[in-house]
């Protein structure tokens, strides 16, 4: 679970950081996809955000939960975009998803995309198992306080 946290947490941190330095860049990439006007003002800050918050999230141990959760939703997000640009019969398609990903096609992308949403709820579930069963070998105190 810890390489999952860690491969997340590089990810989210990495191209959250590209779209706030570049953000000129990121900007005329985003205003390009077939969007409306509100979803492109909102994403432009609401994007870079929302990674960088995530990877705070997947920091704190007493956070990690919710921040592999909303890996695995920003995934899911981020493949359906794909899969509506890989099928978009223009083919006109920018991708605004930065350096790491520039070099893939939308199919590759909507992949890599759903292997990394796959691997984000296996780290949520193993999780979840790691904290039940650290609650279970907690020592159990009896009813009258002893």
């Amino acid at each position: 679970m810890l390489i999952i946290t860690v491969l997340l947490t590089m990810l989210f941190f990495y191209t959250g950081i590209e779209k706030v330095w570049y953000h000129t860049v990121f900007r005329i990439q985003l205003y390009k996809q077939p969007l409306p006007g509100w979803a492109k003002a909102v994403l432009e800050w609401g994007l870079p955000i929302g990674e960088l918050a995530v990877t705070g999230l997947l920091v704190y141990p007493r956070t990690r939960r919710w921040g592999l959760w909303a890996s695995v939703v920003m995934l899911l997000a981020f493949a359906g975009y794909t899969a509506y640009a890989a099928s978009e019969p223009d083919g006109n398609v920018v991708c605004a998803c930065g350096k790491l990903f520039s070099s893939l096609s939308w199919t590759a992308h909507f992949w890599v995309n759903m292997g990394l949403a796959a691997l984000a709820a296996m780290g949520g579930v193993l999780y979840h198992r790691s904290i039940k069963t650290r609650n279970e070998k907690k020592p159990q105190r009896w009813a009258d306080g002893r």
